[in-house]
C-alpha cells in the first residue's frame, strides 16, 4: 500500500489502472458524466473497475475536502474472494445510479 494525499477538487487518478484508493481521512465524490453517483469518506474506496476489469473507468473520483489514504495495488487483493465480492457490489450499485450497464 502506498500512502497518498489530495487537495480539494483534485481528481483521484490511478497511474496503473489496477489500484484501489482507500480513504482514511476526508471526503470524495464518485462521478459519471458529470453526475455524482456516490460520496465516500474514511473507509470508503474508489477504483473497483480497475481491480475487477483492468480497464479505464467510467467512474471518476474527485476530492471534496483534503483527503488522505492508501493506494492499494490490485496484486495485494487478488485471490481474496470476499474482497472481490464487495468491490463488485459497490461497482454495480454505482453503475445503477449512473444508469449504465454493469
Amino acid at each position: 500500500m502506498v500512502p497518498f494525499e489530495a487537495a480539494p477538487d483534485t481528481p483521484l487518478k490511478s497511474e496503473r489502472n489496477d489500484e484501489l484508493f482507500l480513504l482514511s481521512h476526508g471526503d470524495a465524490e464518485i462521478v459519471c458524466d458529470g453526475v455524482t453517483v456516490d460520496k465516500i469518506g474514511p473507509g470508503g474506496f474508489y477504483g473497483a473497475e480497475h481491480i475487477l476489469f483492468r480497464k479505464e473507468a467510467h467512474l471518476h473520483a474527485r476530492a471534496i475536502t483534503a483527503v488522505r489514504g492508501f493506494r492499494v495495488p490490485g496484486s495485494v487483493i487478488e485471490g481474496i474472494p470476499i474482497v472481490h465480492w464487495k468491490l463488485l457490489e459497490i461497482y454495480e450499485k454505482r453503475m445503477r445510479i449512473a444508469h449504465l450497464p454493469a
